[in-house]
């Protein structure tokens, strides 16, 4: 534990460490503002209450069908490789392709398909297959692929009953729960971003003062140098986000006071969402760094994370699946979201077991250098003996 608090405590006091207090401040103070959300009942009155995303096929097939058949016959497919909007158009035997799975699906000649005539809807695993196989043809991102038809042709508006269900079910789990989901979303982007800078900048200072000497030779074990340094750095990152975090959890209290607030949940989750990512790319950084003894590669970092993040899912507000960054930027559909709460969990799992691995090889890189800098040493002292 000693190791452990030398570590944070020669983090906090680096520069690096500062900069990034004011880097996480500015990005999110900038998405959401210095104030929280405000949570209203719905207004019978009021004409829009929002959307939400059903898994409905009864719903989606109809407003998927019509959408690939008007793409067909104008040969117009919007997709969004890496974030940007381009627009393909197919060879005709690639369209003929397209349309047999449409028959095939409908169970209809393709003249004669339309809204109302798809009655016989096929079974999930089955539109899945045929949709991926549409997707590989129109060369990838578009919106008929397995893992976002679902959120672009299933958002259903709200009717007052859907959304007053939506709010008193925000309600019951906590307000702050609901926020905490949204105040993620951003949260995630940034320190996927900006999480690269602090493995580079204490491995970097290391090197360049000479204490990676000092630490080769004092009787610390390779296993808990980096495990404790690797924890130390994430941790400090965390504390950044849990300071920004609580500010707006002060702002929900004084708001609507602790009766309609679950802090320990909203905290919970916080942890849970952001932490793997975090974990993760320091991680990363930290193999890449010590494994070409340079920061060059390791500055690459925070490019591919943008890549990551261009080429990653369009879908922004219902995203939670396996990846690394999970994307939920909206404050309702409570719903949807504990219907992916295992999903949610299994992902973060699976994340933070990867980053595990990683340490391990950095470990196994870290004590190879370890033993390369003691042999150079014992070399050095017998040709001094041997002189002698």
């Amino acid at each position: 534990m000693r190791l452990f608090f030398q570590e944070l405590k020669r983090i906090s006091k680096s520069l690096i460490f500062f900069g990034l207090v004011i880097a996480f401040v500015l990005a999110l103070t900038s998405q959401l503002g210095f104030d929280s959300h405000e949570f209203k009942e719905p207004d019978p009155h009021q004409e829009y209450h929002g959307h939400y995303l059903t898994d409905d096929l009864s719903y989606i097939y109809p407003n998927l069908m019509s959408d690939l058949q008007s793409s067909v016959d104008s040969n117009h497919f919007a997709t969004y490789p890496y974030g940007f909007y381009r627009e393909k158009n197919l060879e005709q035997d690639e369209i003929d392709v397209i349309k047999e799975i449409m028959v095939d699906l409908t169970g209809l000649p393709y003249e004669e398909i339309n809204v109302n005539s798809l009655t016989n809807i096929p079974d999930r695993e089955k539109l899945e297959t045929q949709l991926d196989k549409i997707d590989a043809i129109i060369g990838g991102g578009s919106f008929y692929a397995k893992d976002e038809y679902q959120v672009h042709f299933g958002n259903k508006g709200m009717t007052y009953e859907d959304a007053l269900a939506d709010y008193k079910l925000i309600q019951e789990n906590g307000y702050d729960v609901a926020f905490a989901r949204y105040f993620c979303d951003y949260a995630g982007i940034f320190a996927l971003l900006l999480s690269w800078f602090i493995g580079l900048y204490v491995w970097n200072k290391d090197r360049k003062e000479g204490i990676a000497h000092t630490i080769f030779v004092k009787q610390v074990s390779s296993q808990k140098l980096i495990l404790t340094r690797i924890i130390a750095m994430s941790l400090a990152l965390l504390f950044i986000v849990l300071v920004v975090f609580t500010y707006y959890e002060i702002k929900l209290l004084m708001m609507y006071g602790l009766a309609l607030l679950n802090p320990l949940k909203a905290y919970i989750l916080v942890i849970m969402w952001v932490f793997p990512i975090i974990l993760f790319v320091v991680s990363l950084s930290s193999f890449l760094t010590i494994a070409t003894n340079s920061i060059l590669l390791g500055f690459l970092g925070p490019i591919f994370s943008m890549v990551y993040l261009m080429s990653s899912s369009a879908n922004i507000f219902y995203n939670v699946g396996y990846g690394l960054l999970l994307r939920y930027n909206t404050v309702g559909n409570e719903a949807y979201f504990l219907s992916k709460l295992n999903t949610f969990l299994a992902s973060r799992a699976i994340w933070l077991a990867i980053s595990i691995f990683l340490i391990i090889i950095t470990t196994f890189v870290y004590e190879r250098r370890r033993r390369g800098f003691h042999a150079f040493k014992n070399k050095i002292s017998v040709k001094r003996r041997a002189k002698a």
